[in-house]
């Protein structure tokens, strides 16, 4: 949250509409205009993450992004179990595959694909150093984070040449 909405929430004198980078799609009252302009969910993201990369085409299109304090959204969901698990879990992997998406089909993030073809290449290595160390947990799961890199990356390069122009992208509108 912003350190201004936070600040004038303690001394209780919010504004009616404070500028964010984010916030979550349960809460959302979007203009049709907005969706002509910057499209729907990329498909990209099955579930976990449309919300994230959906704003970060907001900011990327130069659309603003806020928060009205006049309303009450309650987002009814399951709780988590907030324990930590196995790096290479099948959880972790999955939370791994998220994150890499969020990141890289941001259409703003200037880095993509050198800075992505470098984790690859790390994770490749840091694969076989486990497998001379004898650490046959390691290299396959830094293996498997290589492998599920690969796999996204022509995805995620489609995602980042649709959402970076202007278009109703993935609606039927």
């Amino acid at each position: 949250a912003s350190p201004t909405l936070i600040t004038d929430a303690l001394k209780q004198r919010l504004k009616d509409v404070y500028t964010l980078p984010f916030v979550n799609a349960a809460a959302w009252f979007i203009p049709r205009q907005t969706l002509e302009k910057i499209g729907g969910f990329d498909p990209l993201f099955s579930h976990y993450g449309e919300d994230d990369n959906f704003c970060q085409r907001l900011r990327f299109h130069g659309v603003k992004l806020g928060l009205v304090t006049d309303c009450f959204v309650r987002h009814d969901r399951a709780e988590r179990d907030r324990t930590r698990p196995d790096m290479f879990s099948e959880q972790e992997l999955k939370a791994f595959e998220r994150k890499l998406k969020i990141r890289y089909a941001d259409p703003s993030n200037r880095f993509f694909p050198e800075e992505y073809d470098i984790e690859i290449a790390n994770f490749s290595k840091w694969s076989n150093r486990s497998r001379i160390k004898m650490n046959s947990e390691s290299a396959k799961g830094y293996k498997r984070k290589a492998d599920i890199m690969k796999s996204l990356k022509q995805s995620i390069s489609e995602s980042r040449s649709r959402t970076g122009s202007v278009g109703p992208h993935y609606l039927d509108i």
